[in-house]
């Protein structure tokens, strides 16, 4: 059962219990963009005075911490975000112990292009060798759209694949302005839309 602890117009918090874990969704609003992350290279296309980032924390009573992180453009979508979170499938503290271990080993990525034509290219790519293939699509013009399409088991290390992806692929070394974009499938029968074409994953 989730409490809610704070609600202002800036700040939503709410918290709840289960077996060795303590809960916390926690919602601010940011005046303006922080810093530049690693899924926005040199510039965020987008120009806003308000966002709002909502943490999921974790905390287990060996203190071992975990959070999660979900950006929102308004306080209707935070709000939106915040009731899916509750209603959504927790981790448990074996699931947080194992996740951060994972955060501890060496990651690899195999790519492989899989296409190459006039200012378009497509990547699958593994990460571990674990066998599952995940899919980036590049796309140069005066600004160059990268689409990642990640299975949803790798958001924990997002930050380190897409870096990883960065350095083998040479995007830091790229001249114009880079638009990174990030989708999460959960299963292999996940259908996905890009540039008009519908692609089955399980034929991948």
């Amino acid at each position: 059962m989730w409490k809610k602890v704070i609600e202002t117009n800036e700040v939503l918090v709410y918290e709840t219990s289960m077996l060795k874990l303590d809960i916390r969704i926690e919602a601010r609003k940011e005046e303006s963009i922080r810093g530049v992350s690693v899924r926005e290279i040199q510039e965020n296309e987008e120009s806003s005075s308000e966002r709002w980032v909502i943490y999921l924390k974790y905390v287990a009573q060996n203190n071992i911490n975990f959070n999660e992180e979900f950006f929102c453009k308004n306080i209707e979508e935070a709000k939106e975000m915040i009731n899916c979170l509750m209603q959504s499938q927790l981790k448990t503290f074996n699931e947080i112990v194992a996740l951060k271990i994972s955060q501890t080993q060496e990651l690899k990525v195999d790519i492989k292009r899989t296409s190459n034509e006039y200012n378009s290219e497509a990547w699958v790519f593994r990460v571990n060798n674990e066998p599952v293939n995940n899919r980036v699509f590049i796309r140069d013009s005066d600004i160059m759209d990268v689409d990642i399409i990640l299975y949803e088991q790798y958001k924990i290390n997002e930050e380190r694949v897409i870096q990883k992806l960065i350095d083998v692929l040479g995007l830091s070394n790229n001249d114009s302005r880079t638009k990174i974009t990030v989708y999460y499938c959960k299963s292999k029968s996940k259908y996905y839309l890009e540039e008009g074409y519908l692609e089955n994953l399980q034929n991948a």
